[in-house]
């Protein structure tokens, strides 16, 4: 094998992903109609409120679809781009994540954000400009399925 073969043989295993059809996110955001949004140390609320919304029918992605190695901020991204709603629980952590906090202002500027506060966070320690919205309380899954209609998304219809 000549060097220009092997260099050549180098570049085609060295090409980005997306160049090479492999799926840059979990399959699960390929329709799913509802994004998460939290932060690490919230896992157990942001798995909460996934086992209720699957179980009303809903199907959901959050940071637990991702895989071992895979491209973290192009799955968010691509989940994030699909999903008809963005619930955003806001906790004494999240209110510092960058992560979440971006996240958010994704939602918002495409008109699908659902913000949740946690039980005993004050509304005014959500950070501007989300702290001038309606925030339900995270445990009003009642009205988190009325809003989630009020956004055209339906249990059991894909994204």
């Amino acid at each position: 094998m000549s060097l220009t073969d092997a260099m050549t043989k180098i570049a085609a295993l060295a090409k980005p992903a997306e160049k090479m059809n492999v799926p840059l996110s979990s399959e699960p955001a390929a329709d799913a109609q509802v994004f998460i949004s939290y932060a690490a140390r919230d896992h157990a609320l942001a798995d909460g409120l996934d086992s209720d919304l699957l179980a009303h029918g809903y199907s959901t992605w959050w940071a637990a679809h991702l895989r071992p190695g895979e491209a973290q901020q192009k799955a968010i991204i691509a989940a994030l781009e699909k999903a008809r709603a963005v619930l955003v629980i806001w906790t004494m952590v999240s209110i510092g994540s960058e992560w979440v906090y971006s996240e958010a202002e994704y939602a918002r500027v495409r008109g699908k954000l659902i913000p949740l506060r946690d039980t005993g966070l004050d509304h005014s320690a959500i950070p501007p400009p989300f702290n001038t919205f309606f925030t339900l309380d995270l445990g009003d899954r009642a009205g988190l399925r009325t809003a989630l209609s009020r956004l055209g998304v339906r249990p059991g219809v894909p994204a």
